[in-house]
């Protein structure tokens, strides 16, 4: 046990970084205790000035007020709102250092987690071809101020809004279109969404766009369906864009009517043009409807998946299953070299996006199955000769996890957006010692954030 803690709330002390967390937050440890403080903004090695925020049992939460000592590779953040935003954690730290820093977040999941020791294993971490201006993905919440109607990003650890008129990860493309819709959104009357007390429509506003297309979708997400009035005022609003130098291929609205953080609905009406765009990735032609999922950065995900194909050395005669196959992006890059793959995914939008994948890139192989990943693959037999995964960040059901085990491939692929869960499933996978991890390769596919993506090559150990 530490000695009792003396510092209090409010309190002005000094700290040595000894780390950053997995959120990108220095750590810090009180004199003589045990105690740890997490300090939004510090690197480590430095020393900082600043102010206690809050004390919990067992850590507290620590705001800068000066660097005493800086780490050798703190920059100036880009962004001005940077302190205030919650979009990015790492923006201080210089580019290297932030590959270096998510090779250890891998690293430090695994040793936690996993009780797994992967340096030999672990590579180094891929560096992202662009540094800014990745992102083709953008959702703003919006919010009733005294003055009307604001839109921009929360600020950490908080749904209060800071109002933001430019992002420098965003494709400038995107920036553009946000500028437009953040100055026309007061004259078209449509009344904020208020989470406190479910009441307003309007809840955010989504923005996607092909890096390699150049094609843009604008999506409202409201409470429920919009009125006549406000559909024609949207309609009117769009065609005046259209003047503009960026393709805007369709306008919808997304209807979310839960109380939640869930930003999207299953539903939506199309009000102008079309609700898929197109996007390039090698000579593959990808189409997704606006709200169904594509890897946020199109310049990394090319290389992901190529090396994913690389990593797997599929042959013509194996069976493949993908899980979580969202529109087929992946499954495309895996189509060429292998017999058959068997392709599931839940969200019905992008289960009727990756049939249309398969046939327009003429790719006859590719047999898709929509439902919950769960469901399917109890009902599947095989044999499969690998199975490729790529879940969302809460990772694999543990029947999910069951299952592979006992349709037995030689090789799993895991994408994972997820240092923690990746390392949770592969315990699981890895336990029994029926396989081994054999590769682990970090990908930045989120510059400037503490996010990273990893590649996981598991095989099977020959009886």
């Amino acid at each position: 046990m530490g000695t009792p803690i003396l510092h209090k709330e409010n309190q002005h002390i000094e700290l040595e970084i000894d780390a950053l967390s997995n959120d990108g937050n220095g750590i810090a440890r009180e004199k003589n205790s045990s105690y740890v403080y997490f300090v939004p903004g510090a690197l480590p090695g430095e020393r900082v000035r600043v102010t206690v925020l809050q004390k919990k049992k067992t850590y507290g939460i620590a705001d800068v007020e000066e660097i005493l000592s800086p780490h050798p590779q703190r920059v100036e953040p880009k962004c001005r709102w940077y302190s205030l935003c919650g979009g990015c954690q790492l923006q201080h730290f210089s580019y290297n250092a932030q590959l270096e820093a998510k090779k250890d977040f891998v690293r430090d999941a695994f040793r936690r987690i996993a009780h797994m020791n992967i340096e030999d294993i672990l590579s180094p971490c891929v560096p992202s071809p662009r540094q800014w201006g990745y992102r083709n993905k953008a959702s703003f919440p919006v919010q009733g101020t005294k003055d009307g109607i604001e839109t921009g990003f929360y600020r950490r650890r908080s749904h209060d809004l800071v109002p933001i008129d430019f992002c420098p990860l965003l494709e400038p493309a995107l920036n553009e279109i946000y500028v437009y819709m953040r100055e026309a959104l007061p004259a078209l009357g449509i009344l904020p969404y208020n989470e406190k007390n479910h009441s307003g429509m309007l809840r955010h506003l989504v923005f996607r766009y092909g890096s390699f297309s150049k094609e843009a979708a604008i999506c409202f997400v409201c409470r429920r369906r919009l009125s006549k009035k406000d559909n024609k005022n949207i309609r009117e609003l769009w065609e005046k864009f259209q003047g503009e130098n960026i393709n805007v291929a369709g306008v919808l609205v997304n209807h979310n009517p839960h109380r939640g953080n869930a930003i999207l609905g299953r539903h939506s009406t199309i009000l102008s043009g079309r609700s898929w765009l197109r996007e390039y990735l090698d000579s593959l032609e990808i189409r997704y409807e606006a709200t169904a999922f594509l890897q946020v950065n199109s310049y990394q995900a090319k290389q992901l998946y190529q090396y994913g194909v690389h990593s797997l050395r599929s042959s013509s005669a194996d069976h493949l299953l993908e899980l979580y196959a969202g529109v087929g992006s992946m499954t495309l890059f895996f189509a060429p070299a292998a017999a058959q793959i068997t392709a599931v995914e839940e969200w019905s939008s992008a289960v009727e996006a990756m049939k249309e994948n398969a046939k327009i890139n003429r790719f006859s192989n590719i047999k898709v199955c929509g439902g919950r990943a769960e469901e399917i693959i109890s009902s599947l037999k095989g044999p499969f000769e690998a199975v490729i995964l790529d879940p969302p960040r809460s990772g694999c059901a543990p029947e999910v996890i069951s299952k592979i085990l006992e349709l037995s491939p030689a090789k799993i692929l895991y994408v994972a957006c997820n240092p923690a869960t990746l390392a949770r499933d592969i315990s699981r996978l890895c336990g029994e010692g029926r396989y081994t991890l054999k590769s682990l390769q970090p990908f930045d596919m989120f510059p400037q954030t503490a996010h990273v993506e990893c590649v996981a090559l598991i095989e099977r150990e020959k009886v």
